[in-house]
């Protein structure tokens, strides 16, 4: 029982890098606001304070209205798909700028799935602190590479665009492959019931 609750956080985890490296190139569409460059600046002046905020306070605070709220109370009036959308169109709102929105409402798509399939509220907070967390993570150790700089860039610069596409190409196969296991095995209960516990 505990092997089968791990191996679903594990997938847990994993689906959500995978999901943030496929989702990335979004950030190219629209520019960064200077709201945000302000917050990546922040965290270097203040990097506990920002640090905790950005990656404890926000994802446990978000997900408890978001999901553990507004996501749960619309299950009970409303179709899962309705629910799930407008959680996620919630969540893609209170980021207050287009830069985050899409990004934040397709992640809000996955997170509101995902406590949909499992009822864990802990698991939607998990994704968003993996989210947050792996990009204070990333500003923190790279102090002096530039806010917009990107995954894209980073991985081109290295090794070439066709690393990055090689990447790119991983993370969506193993997101899909994750989402489909999911979709195929917690339905019947067991995994859900154990990762609930």
């Amino acid at each position: 029982d505990m092997v089968l609750a791990g191996m679903g956080i594990a997938l847990v985890f994993v689906a959500t890098l995978a999901l943030m490296v496929a989702l990335e190139p979004l950030n190219s569409i629209v520019p960064m606001p200077d709201s945000v460059k302000q917050i990546y600046a922040n965290m270097l002046s203040n990097m506990v304070w920002t640090s905790l905020s950005v990656a404890v306070a926000a994802p446990l605070a978000e997900e408890f209205l978001l999901r553990g709220t507004i996501l749960r109370g619309m299950l009970y009036h409303s179709t899962p798909l309705k629910a799930i959308l407008w959680s996620a169109f919630y969540f893609a709102l209170i980021h207050m700028n287009l830069y985050q929105a899409l990004g934040a409402f397709l992640m809000g798509l996955f997170i509101g799935w995902i406590y949909y399939k499992t009822g864990s509220l802990w698991l939607a907070v998990l994704i968003h602190f993996v989210n947050n967390g792996s990009s204070v993570l990333f500003t923190v150790l790279n102090p002096e590479m530039d806010v917009e700089t990107t995954l894209m860039d980073i991985i081109t610069d290295s090794w070439g665009i066709e690393a990055y596409i090689a990447i790119f190409t991983l993370s969506v196969a193993v997101f899909v492959a994750i989402v489909y296991y999911f979709h195929k095995n917690l339905d019947n209960g067991k995994i859900k019931k154990n990762i609930s516990a």
